[in-house]
């Protein structure tokens, strides 16, 4: 299953119930376009199932429905998607074996489909074939769910329900549960993933975590225990993605550093012209908003530039002398991965250059110039060298799954030169 920047949704492979979206139950060996999804930001794939939300925050399912996965009030197969109801304003989705979650833009959470072990999380264990609000969950930022079900919150703890025979809802037993149980000893979550038996989460200072089933160490322990407590996946550090699998976890690993991009200085032309892009560090997965402005609050956009694949821009005309600038960028899904980054740099004017000439000797002497930068995280340095004044506008963006860390620095140096 894929979702193509310009919105739309393509699957392949096996297509029991018609999971592929097409109007068939014919396996496709090349991708398909799922019929009739447009303007999609996110997607889920259950066991043969599958689930897509629309900007406009709808839900939409398809495939498999024989124990109300889809959501539409029936248990009748879906070979085309179809809108499901409940709340508006969903901003994520997560499909499991048999049951479907969706976190909409009020922190709460609603399930539905197969309960067998409780992991709709409405108190009860039985199926139900239209959304449910989860009991007691607010405040959620991130879902994820196989058999059993996990949520972050904002504060950094992570929630389970469901099953729980191998330890997975990490709460130090293994009974299932029906209402969520906050996972024993994570605090400072980042994000999460639930696996076939197991989950994981990784924490703000880049560890990862795992509990429940191990049989094949897919919590990175080669002892194959189970533990019904999160436990630390070894030699892992910087993590920016976790993802677990049926019997295995996968993880992407954050930059090393940012790459430094600079900004030309004054040039001698009437107006400051910043011909080098401002520059930020990618994010894997990720598309960018950015927006430029003489305005603090952005309410007049000199740039508006949404879901970029680029992590760069290049203003398309010459900048104001003496004039303040904020830019600021953010994931194209938002508070899903991070918030606004704001900085900011002030433009001065350009140096005045002076040429002589004495016994056919030419000589230019430029005065001494004075740029002025600050960002919203780090202080402006101006030190002495000898070297032209040079403005570098660095903004990093560092990684993690559905809520990701970002920093801004402004390197600046001041000096003169004569030839």
């Amino acid at each position: 299953m894929a979702l193509k920047s310009d919105g739309t949704v393509w699957t392949w492979g096996m297509n029991t119930g018609g999971n592929l979206g097409d109007g068939t139950v014919t396996q496709k060996n090349l991708p398909v376009q799922v019929s009739g999804l447009t303007e999609v930001v996110g997607i889920s794939a259950g066991y043969y199932h599958c689930l897509a939300v629309k900007s406009d925050g709808t839900v939409w399912a398809w495939g498999l429905n024989a124990s109300g996965q889809v959501g539409d009030g029936t248990q009748v197969d879906k070979l085309t998607p179809v809108q499901i109801g409940g709340p508006t304003g969903i901003i994520a989705v997560a499909a499991g074996y048999h049951h479907s979650l969706a976190l909409n833009s009020d922190g709460t959470v609603w399930a539905w489909g197969a309960n067998t072990y409780g992991q709709v999380g409405d108190t009860t264990k039985v199926d139900t074939l239209t959304p449910v609000q989860v009991v007691g969950l607010t405040g959620v930022v991130e879902i994820d769910a196989f058999e059993h079900s996990l949520a972050r919150k904002s504060d950094g703890t992570v929630w389970a329900w469901g099953l729980n025979s191998s330890g997975q809802l990490g709460d130090g037993t293994t009974v299932d549960k029906s209402t969520p149980m906050q996972v024993v000893g994570i605090n400072s979550a980042t994000s999460l993933a639930a696996g076939y038996y197991f989950s994981m989460a990784a924490k703000s200072d880049g560890s990862v975590w795992g509990w429940g089933d191990n049989q094949y160490s897919q919590l990175g322990k080669m002892s194959n225990t189970t533990s019904a407590i999160p436990v630390q996946i070894g030699g892992l550090s910087r993590l920016a993605v976790i993802a677990a699998g049926f019997y295995h976890s996968m993880a992407i690993q954050s930059p090393d550093a940012p790459s430094i991009v600079g900004a030309s200085p004054a040039d001698g032309s009437k107006s400051i012209s910043i011909n080098t892009p401002i520059s930020w560090v990618a994010v894997p997965y990720v598309n960018y908003d950015f927006q430029l402005s003489q305005d603090q609050g952005f309410g007049t956009l000199i740039a508006d530039l949404k879901n970029q694949t680029a992590t760069s821009y290049t203003p398309t005309s010459p900048l104001l002398q003496n004039t303040t600038y904020y830019w600021r960028v953010c994931s194209h899904l938002g508070t899903l991965l991070s918030s606004w980054v704001v900085s900011s740099f002030t433009t001065v004017s350009p140096p005045v250059v002076t040429t002589t000439t004495t016994n056919s000797v030419l000589t230019t002497q430029v005065a001494e110039t004075t740029i002025v930068a600050q960002a919203s995280t780090t202080a402006a340095v101006q030190p002495t060298s000898s070297f032209p004044t040079m403005l570098v506008i660095v903004i990093a963006v560092a990684a993690l799954g559905v809520g990701a860390m970002l920093s801004a620095a402004i390197f600046l140096t001041r000096g003169k030169g004569k030839s």
